[in-house]
C-alpha cells in the first residue's frame, strides 16, 4: 500500500511539473496491425538492423551499403507488418515456442561459458545492444514467426511422387560422385 502511495504521489509530480496544455510525445505510432503497434522506435530498430546485415553483406563497402539500404528502406515497413501479422496468426494457433527460446538461451550460455546469469545478461547486452529481456522476446517472435510458415505453408507443400522421379531421373548424373573424388 506504502509503495503505491508512492508510485501515485511521484507520477502526479511529475505530471504537474509539466507545462499545461503542451502534449508530450512519447512515442509516435507508424502502424496499426489489428490489437498491436508498431512505433517509430520499432522502425527504427529494424533499420538499424538491416544498416548492420548489409554492412556486414557489402563487407562494408559504402557505395554497396548506400544501394542496397535505398533498395530496401521501403521495404522496412512491410517486413514489420509481415512479421508482426505472423505472431498474431501464432498466437491465433496458440503456438508456444517459450521451452525452445529458454533452451536456445541455455545453451547459448553454455556455449559462450558464462555460469552467472548476471554476467550472461552483461554479455548479451554488450553483444546485441539491447536488454536480455528484449533479445530473448525478438528471439521468441522469430521462432513463432518460422513455426508459422511451417505449420501455414510448409506442411501444404504436396509434391506428387511423379514429379519427384522425373526430377530424379533429368538430374540423375547430379546425384552421383565419382569414386576418384
Amino acid at each position: 500500500m506504502n509503495m503505491r502511495f508512492s508510485l501515485g504521489y511521484a507520477l502526479l509530480l511529475l505530471v504537474s511539473a509539466l507545462p499545461a496544455g503542451e502534449p508530450v510525445v512519447l512515442e509516435q505510432i507508424v502502424a496499426k496491425v489489428n490489437a498491436d503497434i508498431i512505433t517509430l522506435g520499432d522502425l527504427d530498430e529494424s533499420r538499424k538492423t538491416l544498416s548492420q546485415e548489409l554492412a556486414a553483406q557489402c563487407r562494408n563497402d559504402k557505395a554497396c551499403i548506400a544501394e542496397q539500404t535505398e533498395k530496401r528502406k521501403n521495404d522496412v515497413l512491410r517486413d514489420q507488418i509481415d512479421q508482426t501479422l505472423l505472431v498474431q496468426k501464432a498466437k491465433d494457433l496458440s503456438i508456444s515456442v517459450d521451452s525452445q527460446v529458454s533452451k536456445q538461451m541455455a545453451d547459448m550460455q553454455v556455449k559462450v561459458g558464462i555460469k552467472d546469469p548476471e554476467e550472461f545478461r552483461q554479455f548479451i547486452q554488450t553483444q546485441t545492444g539491447m536488454p536480455i529481456e528484449d533479445y530473448r522476446e525478438k528471439m521468441k517472435q522469430g521462432m513463432l514467426q518460422q513455426e508459422v510458415i511451417g505449420q501455414e505453408v510448409s506442411s501444404k507443400i504436396i509434391i506428387p511422387r511423379s514429379e519427384v522421379e522425373k526430377f530424379y531421373e533429368e538430374h540423375k548424373n547430379e546425384f552421383f560422385r565419382d569414386k576418384e573424388s
